[in-house]
């Protein structure tokens, strides 16, 4: 988008008044103190082609918006049911970020301290999550990195703490289904499975050859995750401000 400011100093400026099917040369000099050392202070030039320019509008809000892009008869249908989804929507972010913060509450009582190998298997797990979300995008996560105009040390050393509260709580969750003796039976193995499935788009059968070991262990933890959750919530003493 021109005027974003994304890209190198001077970039962007080289492609306005640019038309479709023109080709264009952009010129320009890596900022010195540019991320990536070998980069930094250098010349560099881009080969460009102008294949499509789009210009933002606004839509008028009437019938016309809402039959193009919400798919109702009229702008009041839409506003209704947007405000409908908008509702439900919040309505289960803020159940989640609720369990979220209790499940934290009782892990913050347990007398545990990580190992480091333990913050290092967890820091993979989450780099590799990473990863994998920007492969579905189309992105590298050195691309990634010089978009965030950081490193992939430094987002790992960033995402330290959040690793450490999820071994935390993880830890909390094992506790409780131990005291509590919770167990994840075949009828809600099987119901978390066809969850995974529709949200993928995929029939149960079409998921199976992605079955293994370790995608099992992933459903039961997260089915016991589930019950952890529920309890706690039941037991928790809640204020509503």
């Amino acid at each position: 988008t021109l005027g974003s400011g994304m890209f190198i100093p001077g970039f962007e400026e080289q492609l306005v008044d640019k038309v479709p099917g023109e080709e264009v040369t952009v010129k320009v000099t890596f900022p010195e103190q540019y991320h990536s050392a070998d980069l930094a202070g250098k010349k560099a030039e881009f080969k460009c082609k102008i294949h499509q320019i789009r210009v933002k509008t606004q839509y008028e809000l009437d019938d016309t918006f809402a039959k193009e892009v919400g798919g109702c008869e009229t702008f009041e249908e839409m506003r209704t049911k947007l405000t409908e989804s908008l509702q439900a929507y919040t309505d289960e972010r803020g159940e989640m970020d609720l369990q979220d913060r209790l499940l934290r509450q009782a892990a913050d009582t347990l007398e545990f301290t990580p190992t480091e190998d333990q913050i290092q298997q967890e820091l993979d797990e989450q780099m590799n999550n990473l990863k994998a979300q920007l492969a579905q995008q189309g992105l590298s996560i050195e691309m990634y990195c010089q978009f965030m105009n950081t490193t992939e040390a430094q987002l790992r050393e960033d995402a330290r703490a959040n690793a450490l509260n999820s071994i935390r709580m993880q830890a909390a969750i094992e506790l409780i289904v131990s005291l509590e003796n919770l167990e994840a039976t075949k009828e809600e193995i099987g119901e978390a499975v066809a969850l995974i499935a529709r949200q993928n788009n995929m029939t149960v059968e079409q998921l199976k050859p992605y079955v293994d070991a370790e995608f099992e262990a992933a459903v039961v933890r997260s089915v016991l995750t589930t019950k952890v959750m529920k309890l706690i919530r039941e037991a928790a003493e809640i204020e509503e401000i």
